[in-house]
């Protein structure tokens, strides 16, 4: 299992695997939709406008900080 750490939004991390984020996000691992850059903060690799929007709203309900690129 990949091993990742991601930020929160009240600023600490966490260290999970790959597999657990998906899941918390909602996200089928497999896919690898689903990515981490080097500043902790949670992305996506390609998908359909309305799998980002979704990823974006994971994101904000899980509690994990989204890239800019996610939000923007």
């Amino acid at each position: 299992m990949n091993n990742v750490t991601v930020k929160k939004l009240d600023g600490s991390t966490v260290a999970m695997s790959y597999e657990d984020l998906c899941h918390d996000l909602g996200f089928i691992p497999k896919v690898r939709f689903v990515e981490v850059t080097n500043r902790h903060t949670v992305t996506y690799s390609c998908g359909k406008p309305e799998e980002v929007r979704a990823l974006a709203r994971a994101c904000r309900e899980r509690g994990y900080v989204a890239a800019k690129s996610l939000v923007s």
